[in-house]
């Protein structure tokens, strides 16, 4: 992620928590942990934190946040990847969820093949474009 939308997420954590007061040097450190995060999670993290906690969070808690939403993401673009037909080419309906359930199984070991990392990279920019499609309408 970019440092300008590092600094979106930390701003989304200052309004929320006034008293969470962020200098140079803590966006610096913080910036750090959470670079090779990607922007869409570490938005998704902030607010789910806000949601949940009346208190600023640590870097340990925002990381642990980032490793749920992250899940959440996945686990949500395979399932529209299974929706939209994906796991069913050539295949019954049976054999369509166990191949869901295999990659499924991927993602919780984090042991899926690239080949589905970049299907899944696609189908999740098709529902991104889609969703920024709806904003504008």
């Amino acid at each position: 992620m970019t440092q300008v939308e590092f600094t979106k997420g930390m701003t989304l954590l200052t309004v929320a928590y006034p008293k969470f007061e962020v200098d140079q040097m803590t966006m610096e450190v913080w910036y750090s942990f959470f670079e090779d995060i990607k922007a869409e999670v570490f938005i998704a993290a902030v607010k789910s934190f806000v949601r949940n906690s009346k208190f600023a969070p640590t870097v340990t808690e925002l990381l642990k946040h980032c490793e749920e939403s992250k899940m959440i993401i996945l686990n949500d673009t395979l399932k529209l990847m299974y929706q939209q037909g994906y796991f069913h080419q050539g295949v019954d309906d049976n054999q369509a969820y166990r191949n869901y359930e295999k990659a499924n199984q991927w993602l919780q070991r984090g042991t899926e093949p690239e080949w589905l990392k970049e299907d899944m990279r696609r189908y999740r920019r098709m529902q991104l474009g889609q969703q920024d499609q709806l904003k504008l309408n």
